[in-house]
This record gives C-alpha cells, sequence and structure tokens, in this order.
C-alpha cells in the first residue's frame, strides 16, 4: 500500500486540493483520509470506486499496475506516432528509389527534378518525425521521474514496447499499403488504425 499511498498524495498535490476536501468527497475525517496518504489505512471498494473521479486518474494507477497516468500515456503515444511517421515515410523513400533506380534512364529532366525535390521533401518530415521522438521520449522520461514508485522495468520497456508496436506494423504493410499509395494516406490510415488518439 506504500505505492497507493505515495500516489494518493502526488495526485492530491497534483490537483491542488487539500486533504479536508478529498476527505469530504470520500466521507471520511481529515484524520481519517491522512492516515490513507500515510498507510496507516487501507482504501475499501468504495473509496477505490470515488478516487479515479476525484483525481481524475485511474484506480490501475493508483494501485500501481500501471505507471502511466493520463499524460505519460498520451507522451507515450505521441513518442509512438512519431518513430512510425519516421518508418513509414523511410519505406516510402525506398519505394522511390527502387522505382527511380528502375527507370533511371527513361525518365525526362523535369521527372527526374521532381523525384530529387519529393524525396527531399520526405527527408525533411523524416528529420521533423525524429525531433519529435526526441522531445516527446524526453517529456515522457521526464514525467515518469516525477511519479512515486515507477518501477525500472518501466523505463527499461518503453522502447521495447515502441519496437514491437512497429513490428506489428511492419507486419501488415505490404499487405495495406502498396507501393506509392498516398503518403498522407498511409499515414492517417495506420495512425487511425494502430494508434488512435484518446478521447
Amino acid at each position: 500500500m506504500e505505492n497507493f499511498s505515495a500516489r494518493l498524495k502526488f495526485l492530491r498535490e497534483r490537483n491542488a486540493l487539500y486533504t479536508y476536501q478529498i476527505a469530504d468527497k470520500l466521507r471520511l475525517s481529515t484524520l481519517s483520509y491522512e492516515d490513507l496518504e500515510n498507510g496507516q489505512r487501507k482504501p475499501d471498494v468504495d473509496m477505490l470506486a470515488k478516487l479515479p473521479d476525484i483525481l481524475g486518474e485511474s484506480v490501475d494507477f493508483l494501485i500501481g499496475v500501471t505507471d502511466y497516468d493520463k499524460l505519460c500515456a498520451r507522451f507515450k503515444l505521441q513518442y509512438i506516432r512519431s518513430v512510425v511517421g519516421y518508418v513509414v515515410i523511410e519505406q516510402r523513400i525506398k519505394e522511390l528509389e527502387e522505382i527511380f533506380s528502375e527507370s533511371h534512364n527513361k525518365l525526362t529532366q523535369y521527372q527526374l527534378d521532381t523525384h530529387t525535390n519529393i524525396t527531399k521533401e520526405y527527408i525533411s518530415d523524416m528529420l521533423k518525425f525524429k525531433a519529435e521522438q526526441r522531445e516527446s521520449r524526453d517529456r515522457l522520461i521526464t514525467r515518469l521521474r516525477k511519479i512515486p514508485f515507477v518501477s525500472t522495468r518501466t523505463f527499461r520497456n518503453i522502447d521495447n514496447e515502441v519496437a514491437e508496436t512497429i513490428s506489428r506494423i511492419s507486419s501488415n504493410f505490404s499487405d495495406y499499403y502498396p507501393p506509392l499509395t498516398s503518403i498522407d494516406w498511409r499515414l492517417s490510415s495506420i495512425m487511425n488504425t494502430y494508434l488512435p488518439e484518446p478521447d
């Protein structure tokens, strides 16, 4: 229950609430509530049912089933989406290079210039996704460090979970997204199918 007590206090302070305010909502005396935060009392089912509405986080987060609060979950999703965006565009560049190398001698100067410009745009987009990866990963780790009792396994698994997601998407890539499918449509379709934004 040490985990629960620390996270209860963390969320109360994050929501700028006083102990008596939560105690009142739980129909407890202030001292009884403070016993929850000090680990001297265990929450009952009724309290656990009320706390998510009061504090805006899940019971799973409070009791340590997950180390991700809502903001961490959003940062993690942003991180995964930026990695996926990078990989999708990288795949697109490879497709264009294959087509270009096969028909290089048959292309007009205009077509060559167009290919070069499109590739430059895609590389620019890849660099943006790469920067977004770093930023969102840094935000996620910084946020996790502020949360009490985050397991070291959570930090170790961040990149593994991203790699698993990429692998899962990549395994279906050629079936669902044939070469030269519109890159905007492809990105949108992948994000909506595998990585939808939370409501």
